[in-house]
């Protein structure tokens, strides 16, 4: 008896916050036309929305935390840019958030890093450098 008592009590903490949760995310967003904000309301979007898009840059696409901070910054241009009414901002945002993590996965396959022993290598034009100058020394005398 005992037992079931004290499971029970995290249960219904449980159930409390899971409701708790579905009542915030349920509340009504207002429609916006983001080119209409004012600099304190964007303010406002961008300090509540960050941690969330940082968050999924990072943890969702496993983007380095400086080119997450770099793209929160593209899609907040973008947010701006935009002429349309957006009736729920943050699933926007979200949405754009992902969009851009993966034009940035697809951009990323399109470039090749440089080998770790760059520092080392020579300049691939000056490898027949040497022949070359020879081929001129023997035209030179043979002329």
């Amino acid at each position: 008896m005992l037992e079931q008592e004290t499971l029970e009590v995290p249960a219904a903490a449980a159930a409390e916050s899971t409701a708790k949760a579905k009542r915030e995310s349920a509340k009504p967003s207002r429609a916006v036309e983001p080119h209409l904000l004012s600099a304190d309301e964007i303010e406002v979007l961008y300090i509540e929305h960050r941690t969330l898009l940082l968050f999924i840059a990072s943890r969702k696409f496993h983007i380095a935390d400086g080119e997450a901070e770099n793209l929160i910054q593209d899609v907040f241009l973008s947010f701006l840019q935009t002429c349309t009414r957006i009736d729920n901002v943050r699933s926007w945002l979200v949405a754009a958030m992902c969009n851009a993590s993966r034009h940035f996965w697809r951009a990323q396959g399109r470039t090749e890093s440089l080998p770790d022993d760059y520092a080392n290598a020579c300049d691939p034009k000056t490898w027949g450098t040497a022949e070359e100058h020879a081929m001129r020394l023997t035209m030179s005398k043979v002329v």
